[in-house]
């Protein structure tokens, strides 16, 4: 039988016909209501047990409540007294490092004031103790016999230790002045004799003195151009020493006799020398090391 002649003869049987639109709109009916939206209150009881997790991982944990008065003073200590602690700790460790830095920054400058002062102490201590040289005088013995003169320097160590190594260099010239007023104008006074070069060295105890002399002859008629004070004789030199804290020291000096103080400087025992304006000089001190 053909499908076209099956439906016409169920569209002819009236009931056949009435039996399918009824089974046709129950199967309608039971799509729609399968695909109504859920029930909110069912949602929310899904929700709520979702989100109470658990018991091997609940997301919210109700802490109990104190029962005791020991619980209570507990969580009311850590509600206020806690950070009222803390923030005091805070406070001092911070005021504790400021007191710190300050009593380091005191504490660098007390070293530093007594670093000055033991040092002072010790550059005092060497000063005192270190040995001194000094020119005490010089004079000036005329020969006319054998027509020359002779010059004698005196030292002292008027220090309080002993002087070693002590050399002496110095040189002595009758020389015409440009003005009697000032010998020592336009006047040039090389340097002494290198250490090296010298004759000898000596120690020089404290107190000790130390002569040196040096012998020159007189040239024409010098000797009568010094007692018209139209020339003078100058000496000069530099003597040289080391004291016990193995400290070099030198001492510069010219003196000289002439000019319009020669009659004042002569005595009967010779002429004496007196000390130029310059060119008498000394080291500043010792140097500690």
């Amino acid at each position: 039988m053909k499908p076209i002649a099956i439906f016409r003869g169920w569209c002819s049987d009236k009931g056949v016909l009435m039996r399918w639109l009824l089974l046709s709109l129950v199967l309608i009916v039971g799509v729609v209501q399968s695909q109504e939206q859920p029930n909110p209150k069912t949602q929310q009881k899904k929700a709520t047990a979702e989100q109470r997790g658990s018991e091997q991982a609940p997301l919210l944990v109700k802490a109990p409540s104190p029962t005791t008065q020991a619980e209570r003073d507990y969580v009311a200590y850590e509600k206020h007294e806690k950070p009222a602690n803390e923030r005091k700790m805070t406070n001092a460790t911070v005021a504790l490092a400021w007191i710190t830095g300050v009593l380091a920054f005191f504490t660098a400058l007390l070293w530093g004031a007594t670093y000055c002062l033991v040092r002072n102490a010790k550059d005092t201590a060497r000063r005192q103790l270190r040995a001194y040289i000094s020119l005490t005088g010089g004079d000036i013995v005329v020969s006319e016999e054998k027509k020359e003169f002779r010059v004698a320097l005196k030292f002292i160590n008027c220090g309080q230790t002993p002087a070693y190594s002590v050399s002496s260099s110095f040189e002595a010239e009758i020389r015409e002045l440009q003005n009697v007023n000032l010998p020592e104008l336009g006047q040039v006074f090389p340097s002494a004799k290198p250490i090296g070069e010298r004759d000898s060295n000596t120690i020089a105890g404290p107190g000790i003195h130390i002569n040196t002399a040096e012998v020159k002859g007189f040239i024409n008629d010098q000797l009568e151009h010094v007692r018209s004070r139209t020339s003078a004789i100058f000496v000069w030199g530099e003597i040289n020493y080391i004291d016990i804290f193995d400290q070099p020291h030198w001492l510069k000096f010219r003196y000289v006799n002439g000019g319009k103080a020669h009659d004042k400087l002569k005595t009967q025992f010779g002429w004496h020398l007196q000390p130029c304006k310059e060119g008498n000089d000394a080291d500043s001190d010792c140097n500690p090391a």
